[in-house]
């Protein structure tokens, strides 16, 4: 393994241990609900370790649309069920709510 710029090479190390699971989780998920939860639990399962960025700050340009947006209505007229997709993928590997918590440091 190279190491350039003397950085530490682990997040290459690491992320090519976790694109099998990013793969598979993707390939079952085309909305992507769901998506982090699985890859959270898979993690977990893992014995990976895991840091949150909290508290990012960022303007919105356009107004959230939510369900009328073009994301949403690309995902019904493809015939998509985000939430069945979430479900699908909450049975496959066992996550539930809430998945997350908060650690003081």
């Amino acid at each position: 393994m190279e190491i350039l710029d003397n950085h530490d090479p682990a997040p290459a190390v690491n992320a090519r241990r976790i694109l099998p699971w990013v793969k598979e989780v993707f390939a079952e998920s085309i909305s992507g609900w769901g998506a982090g939860a699985a890859l959270a639990t898979i993690g977990m399962r893992q014995g990976w370790r895991a840091a949150v960025v909290d508290e990012v700050i960022a303007r919105q340009p356009k107004p959230i649309l939510g369900e009328t947006g073009a994301y949403y209505q690309m995902l019904r007229r493809n015939g998509i069920d985000q939430e069945r997709e979430f479900e699908y993928l909450q049975r496959k590997y066992g996550f539930s709510t809430p998945l997350f918590y908060e650690i003081q440091c």
